[in-house]
């Protein structure tokens, strides 16, 4: 169930690109109310801003235990969050991050019931934090799908910002462009990468895999906070409603 991570050796310049663009939609304050309505992906899921740390981090680990927050990033009607049997969420729209949960390493039973009912058996490992993640799948109109992200919480040095960008948007493969110039290519659904880089501002698009022509989504800034890791998930259909980026942020521990 977890996604796939891709990785390569990067120069200090690349690092910086790379790490922007892989945030993909860390929208710094620009989107309103009507870009929302254009899109028909609700604001809260359009914006989010890199200085928005979640209250619960560091997340609260043990030798013992995982902590687990649960990302809805399927549009659609919004659904009910059950885990091991429990209802933890009602109505949870696209964008809403349910948690930190407390699990217990090991398996565990999720299911996100809507318009269809999407189950998964999940695993968690001790003393580690994870994003569980409703989400589409590469083709138009295909069974929704649940896919597990480890939260990196390493500690990370001072003025540096981490990311992992999951693609869990309804496209194929995807090319990464900043400032005119790709520098990640051929990202596919479930796939992740992440990059620790300075802190700062950037402007990044992306195109399908390949293309040189519009963007599907952006250019838009991106913006990263020193000292936190920010979890974003690409969303949407170019071709339908648009795309964006559902995201939480959280702050780590310096070195």
């Amino acid at each position: 169930m977890g996604g796939r991570h891709r990785s390569r050796e990067w120069s200090s310049r690349d690092v910086v690109v790379v790490a922007a663009a892989l945030v993909v939609g860390v929208i710094a304050a620009g989107l309103t109310q009507d870009a929302a309505r254009s899109t028909g992906i609700p604001a809260s899921a359009q914006v989010v801003r890199a200085t928005d740390v979640a209250e619960h981090s560091p997340p609260m680990l043990t030798s013992s235990t995982s902590v687990v927050d649960v990302v809805q990033a399927l549009p659609g009607p919004p659904v009910e969050v059950q885990v091991d049997g429990k209802t933890v969420g009602q109505r949870v729209a696209l964008g809403k991050v349910l948690g930190p949960l407390r699990l217990s390493a090991g398996m565990h039973q999720v299911r996100f019931v809507g318009a269809t009912t999407t189950a998964a058996s999940v695993t968690v490992n001790a003393g580690a934090a994870h994003d569980v993640v409703l989400h589409a799948p590469a083709a138009a109109g295909g069974t929704p799908m649940v896919s597990v992200y480890r939260t990196p919480t390493a500690m990370i040095a001072a003025g540096k910002a981490r990311v992992l960008l999951a693609h869990t948007a309804e496209v194929g493969a995807a090319d990464i462009w900043v400032d005119g110039a790709k520098v990640f290519s051929k990202i596919s659904n479930g796939q992740f990468a992440q990059a620790d880089v300075p802190a700062g501002m950037h402007r990044v698009a992306i195109r399908p895999a390949g293309s040189t022509g519009k963007p599907v989504l952006g250019p838009i800034p991106v913006d990263l906070a020193a000292g936190t890791v920010t979890l974003a998930y690409a969303v949407g259909n170019p071709a339908g409603q648009g795309m964006s980026v559902v995201a939480h942020v959280e702050r780590l521990q310096a070195r």
